[in-house]
């Protein structure tokens, strides 16, 4: 199939040099003795740095003697003896911080829509109407409404689709601002699955066999622009194989839209499934023709993420905020009926896993500072959140194996050891934040908030009326935030 492709360009372009049946040469001059410096400093400098990130190791040129007999349809390509995958999601930097502090996180489950529990009006007490956004259960193909007094989107690369769910925020004065999206994906086979070489009487033992104990491959293909795919080491006795880079097309969320079917977003949403099968044909046809099998039947999945490109600074006036500090934060200002509250809708652009923490903070401090969430004369007297200085990693010695069975008595040890080694300073920590120590149903848990908050008191030196104070506070926030 190359032959072919080649010999159409080669007629097309110049017939002539095919008409006489003699094969056409093409020169490449390239300077080899810059090409082998280049490479030797490169594994010099690469050997030198890698005491920094782990183990030494040594890195040097592999001879092509040693490579042929193993991979002779191989034209070229890094042999690498180990290699990493940058893991880091902008769009779950928010996320896994809320999850560390101890916030359920919902997986599996689109957002639908937001829309208004009540009409759009601040209350008797100046607190906003309340906000009902509907999840989709992806698994049970059910629906469930969570009521809330304010949103924090930090969908990554849907921020802006996840901003127009919203009836209300769609006439935003700043709607959308990504420009377009490219999707990066690696698909995860068993090594087993892959032949290199690829030969039709390849057997199992020689699925991944490369010199020097190398466990993982890079090869580039002069058909794809030589773009580079990898073969690396995965968990579980699989790998992963990719990238492949490509564009993608979000669907278009329109206002109008919503008021015609309330289903839009179920109908429009993407689906990972769509992109899939084209996801994995191109990586599949890039290794293939570098010399790399892979059986198609036993790939297990597709591991993807979005990578958005935002537009100019003239459509977005805070693009440059992004590169500068790498996220930023928006508080929703669009048109609202006269005498309502600003909108508790705040968005999150950018962002990184370094950065999680003191994103957090100034999400936080949006919603409160910036948004209606709070009765201005509660705003004034709210203190910054001070998320940046929790520990997230939670000590070792508290931290139960699955296959423990913890007594009443182990539990009791545990829960006073949360409050002796965590970030505890109000009952509420404890019910349902930092220690994650939850509850089945809102009346156990005001069942429990005596003997919980006097262990608190214990540990921490309250008086009987701080204690006390605690108690009622964490009474009202059950009452008020507990979906029943």
């Amino acid at each position: 199939m190359e032959e072919l492709r080649a010999a159409t360009v080669w007629r097309n372009v110049a017939p002539h040099c095919t008409d006489d049946g003699r094969p056409a040469r093409t020169l490449l001059p390239a300077l080899h003795t810059t090409e082998l410096a280049e490479l030797l400093a490169a594994a010099a400098l690469s050997t030198a740095v890698s005491p920094l990130c782990g183990p030494a190791r040594w890195c040097g040129p592999v001879r092509a003697s040693r490579v042929r007999p193993i991979v002779p349809e191989a034209c070229g390509g890094v042999v690498a003896a180990d290699s990493t995958l940058d893991g880091a999601r902008a769009s779950c930097s928010l996320a896994r911080t809320a999850e560390a502090l101890g916030v359920t996180v919902l997986n599996y489950a689109p957002l639908e829509r937001v829309a208004y529990l009540d009409p759009p009006a601040a209350g008797a007490d100046g607190r906003p109407p309340l906000l009902r956004a509907v999840v989709h259960d992806a698994v049970g193909a059910a629906t469930a409404g969570v009521c809330t007094r304010s949103v924090i989107n930090c969908a990554g690369s849907w921020a802006d689709l996840v901003r127009q769910t919203f009836v209300d925020n769609a006439a935003d004065v700043i709607p959308a601002a990504f420009e377009r999206h490219y999707v990066n994906s690696y698909l995860v086979a068993p090594r087993e699955a892959v032949r290199v070489p690829a030969r039709a009487d390849a057997d199992a033992s020689e699925a991944m066999q490369l010199p020097g104990g190398a466990a993982a491959l890079q090869v580039c293909s002069t058909l794809y622009s030589f773009s580079a795919s990898l073969v690396l080491p995965w968990a579980d006795g699989c790998c992963l194989l990719g990238p492949s880079i490509s564009p993608i097309a979000l669907p278009a969320v329109m206002r109008d839209a919503w008021k015609k079917n309330d289903d839009y977003m179920r109908v429009a949403a993407l689906r990972s499934q769509d992109g899939f099968a084209a996801q994995k044909a191109r990586i599949v046809e890039i290794l293939r023709t570098c010399g790399v099998a892979v059986d198609r039947p036993r790939i297990l999945s597709c591991v993807s993420h979005v990578v958005p490109v935002m537009k100019d600074h003239h459509a977005v006036p805070w693009v440059g905020d992004v590169l500068r500090r790498g996220y930023h934060i928006a508080v929703s200002q669009p048109a609202l009926p006269e005498g309502a509250p600003p909108l508790p809708f705040v968005h999150v652009y950018g962002g990184s896993t370094s950065l999680a923490r003191t994103i957090a903070a100034e999400a936080v401090n949006g919603v409160l500072q910036r948004t209606g969430c709070l009765p201005a004369t509660h705003r004034a007297h709210t203190a910054p959140c001070r998320t940046a200085q929790l520990r997230l990693v939670c000590p070792a010695a508290w931290r139960p194996s699955p296959s423990d069975v913890v007594t009443e008595v182990e539990a009791l040890s545990r829960l006073q050891s949360l409050i002796a080694d965590t970030y505890v300073e109000h009952l509420d920590d404890v019910i349902f934040r930092r220690t994650r120590v939850g509850y089945t149903s809102p009346a156990e848990a005001l069942q429990l908030l005596p003997a919980t908050a006097a262990m608190v008191a214990a540990a921490r030196g309250w008086s009987d009326k701080r204690r006390e104070a605690e108690v009622r506070t964490c009474k009202a926030l059950l009452r008020d935030l507990a979906v029943h």
